[in-house]
């Protein structure tokens, strides 16, 4: 984070956007291909037909700067009309010429182009990286493309690459997040996949203040009531949106436990101001003054992250309602299946889920009890909670805090699925009874001997 703050700073550009798999950020992905090997195959059976057609007609080879710089103004402007978007780097003839100037000046930085009858009908910008082929840019001529010129230019691209072995993928701009558009179908046809990651949008640090303030967020939102159709205002949004995701997160940010969070996942506001100062007394004594002093800026800090975060309003996580009772035998779902229903914080509908809850995935435990409300000692204060359970010894064991309170875990029916009791587990008057084979035992005085065990699970 200091060093992309740094290069804001000296560059002095406004904002900078890069994906990550570690940095807070946007939900995004990359379209990848792994070329070795590439061919037909690879190619879904709806696009084979268009791939042949498209090579047939087309003649792909590499684009000079000079004829880039004439033919591809009309390319780019074509296909952003195409698009309903405008890009002043490609569109303006000016930024289009500093634009090639550049592509002639970086060795890494070629330019293929598929040409119809001798005419350039589309191109594209790669980029090589070490083992990496980036596409970062893509023009065609709308009037061409019945002729399949995207197809024939992206197979033989792929294709060439699948024959360099220093090449270990191929990338091809980040994801729309829209599975259902067209121009996510015609890249999986072609043989990309998706690849998570968060991308991530730095602001430069004298300007994020401000607009990422309440005034800028409601501003905006008043703009896109009066124009709705707004392509601006909506990326505008999205990016201030990103850029708040993105701030990098102090570890005081972070919810130790389910029981210190639970005035987050409350549905009233929260603590009063006298409950709150007691409270930062209360720290301040049992810590001491200067450790207290040391750890101020980092909470602050915290404090100013969560009620800035809490101007963006994020899409509800999914919700479940089985309406479990206690003595019903439930299944943890899989990692998989939890993971997707969280946020970024790693909450559902602000429940935190915690590393002690870990273990237990895809295992089975019968229903303790619902939880409807709690009571928090340190604010004597009533919660409601909806659609969360209790399972029958389910604990935590507070070994990453240092805890012995041996709190119940709080469980989202989300999180959970029926299922049978376990095989060979019985109830027996009450009390569950697990049925254990064991060895023959020989008879004495003419006599078997019964022996049964009462276990606890």
């Amino acid at each position: 984070a200091g060093e992309v703050e740094e290069v804001l700073k000296r560059a002095r550009v406004t904002c900078v956007r890069s994906p990550s798999l570690v940095a807070p950020g946007a939900p995004s992905g990359l379209y990848i291909c792994k070329p070795q090997g590439y061919g037909f195959e690879a190619v879904s059976r709806k696009q084979r037909a268009h791939v042949r057609a498209g090579l047939d007609r087309c003649e792909v080879r590499a684009v000079d700067p000079d004829e880039l710089e004439r033919e591809g103004l009309e390319l780019n402007t074509d296909t952003m009309k195409r698009q309903s978007r405008y890009d002043p780097e490609f569109g303006d003839p000016r930024n289009w010429k500093r634009f090639v100037d550049a592509v002639r000046q970086s060795p890494a930085i070629t330019v293929r182009g598929a040409y119809l009858n001798g005419r350039l009908s589309a191109y594209t910008v790669l980029c090589r990286e070490e083992g990496w082929l980036q596409m970062l840019v893509k023009m065609s001529r709308t009037a061409d493309l019945a002729h399949s010129t995207n197809h024939a230019l992206d197979f033989s691209v792929l294709s060439e690459a699948g024959r360099d072995p220093s090449i270990r993928a191929v990338g091809n701009w980040y994801s729309s997040g829209d599975a259902h558009s067209g121009l996510d179908r015609y890249k999986r046809n072609m043989g990309f996949e998706t690849v998570p990651f968060s991308l991530s949008v730095r602001l430069h640090p004298n300007l994020a203040p401000l607009v990422t303030s309440r005034a800028v967020f409601i501003a905006i939102k008043a703009a896109q009531s009066v124009r709705p159709q707004s392509d601006f205002l909506r990326k505008a949004k999205d990016l201030l949106d990103a850029a708040v995701l993105s701030r990098p997160q102090s570890p005081a940010a972070v919810d130790p436990c389910q029981h210190e969070a639970g005035r987050e996942y409350s549905r009233i506001s929260r603590p009063k101001p006298v409950f709150l100062a007691c409270w930062y007394l209360k720290q301040l004594r049992q810590r001491g003054i200067a450790e207290s002093l040391r750890m101020a800026p980092d909470f602050l800090s915290a404090r100013l992250f969560r009620r800035r975060k809490q101007l963006v309003p994020r899409p509800a996580e999914p919700c479940e309602v089985l309406s479990l009772q206690p003595g019903e035998w439930v299944e943890v779902k899989g990692e998989d299946e939890i993971l997707s229903t969280l946020d970024k914080r790693g909450k559902n509908r602000g429940l935190l889920l915690t590393n002690e809850m870990r273990p237990y995935f895809g295992r089975k435990f019968r229903v303790f009890k619902r939880v409807e409300r709690i009571y928090l000692e340190e604010s004597r204060q009533k919660r409601k909670l909806k659609n969360t359970v209790l399972l029958e010894g389910l604990y935590c064991s507070g070994a990453e805090m240092e805890c012995d309170k041996a709190c119940f875990l709080f469980w989202k029916e989300v999180w959970l699925r029926r299922t049978t009791p376990p095989p060979g587990l019985v109830d027996w008057q009450g009390t569950r009874v697990t049925l254990v084979s064991l060895p023959a035992i020989p008879a004495t005085n003419g006599k078997a001997e019964l022996h049964r065990e009462r276990c606890p699970e």
